[in-house]
């Protein structure tokens, strides 16, 4: 009596349904592995999450690799996976996500704007003490952004005086009052792009005409206090005033995000 199953045959049979759950799998793994090698993984997550990527990156390659062998095993034909339109999704809908994320970030700017100057206030006691010294010029850089930030945004009138030197690049909003003031902004991303908000320092400089928007800067000035008055509060609310001195245009920036610190 034959039992074969009449699906069953002594060749291999090719199944082109599982050849491209492969396809899926290693164009997955592709395009991670290229953010990696290009450095662009940075726009998209936060570092301590890169990581975690390679590890996906490797797994996605091992199994594509493990598909491929599923694709020309000997098998019983399966049914069509319907759920590979759910995976194919993605490839579409980033190019949507990135212009519309843009689009979100620069298309209101007094919410952005107000986030800016009370961000640091909202997320006090995250970052860790600010390593500010005593005395002498208080810089900012890639390491100390957001603990700096958050310190004298917490205590303005604590730094009034200090020189300050910060880069940024030029944000101007309709709260920011006046031709000679401007936001030397930064985008700060908790997790991933989907977060990021738009911080910085209110400054004023009244040594030449301030550069267009979205202008890279590097500014130097006294740091004083302001009021101004948010869409959130109640009342008028105290925020630092950088009082720029020295303005430099900068062709190239050594860092886009800055990031909190845990």
């Amino acid at each position: 009596m034959n039992t074969r199953n009449p699906h069953e045959s002594g060749t291999r049979r090719f199944s082109p349904q599982e050849l491209l759950w492969a396809g899926v799998l290693l164009a997955y793994s592709v395009l991670f592995g290229y953010l990696l090698v290009s450095g662009r993984i940075r726009d998209l997550v936060h570092p301590r999450f890169v990581p975690f990527t390679v590890m996906g990156a490797l797994c996605l390659l091992l199994l594509s690799g493990a598909q491929i062998g599923s694709a020309v095993r000997r098998r019983q034909p399966r049914p069509p996976r319907s759920v590979l339109a759910l995976f194919l999704l993605p490839f579409v809908a980033v190019p949507l996500f990135v212009a519309s994320s843009s689009s979100i970030l620069a298309g209101d700017a007094n919410v952005s704007i107000a986030s800016a100057f009370s961000s640091a206030a909202g997320v006090s006691g995250v970052a860790s003490a600010a390593p500010i010294p005593a005395t002498g010029p208080i810089v900012l850089n890639r390491e100390n952004y957001y603990s700096v930030y958050t310190a004298i945004y917490d205590s303005p009138a604590a730094y009034t005086g200090r020189r300050v030197t910060v880069t940024g690049f030029v944000y101007k909003s309709p709260l920011v009052k006046g031709p000679s003031r401007f936001l030397t902004a930064r985008e700060l991303m908790w997790c991933c792009a989907v977060d990021v908000a738009t911080i910085g320092f209110l400054s004023e400089y009244s040594g030449g005409t301030t550069p267009a928007a979205d202008t890279w800067v590097t500014v130097s000035g006294t740091l004083a206090t302001t009021t101004m008055t948010l869409p959130e509060a109640n009342g008028p609310s105290t925020v630092p005033l950088l009082l720029v001195d020295t303005l430099r245009v900068m062709k190239s920036h050594d860092f886009t995000f800055v990031y909190p610190t845990f």
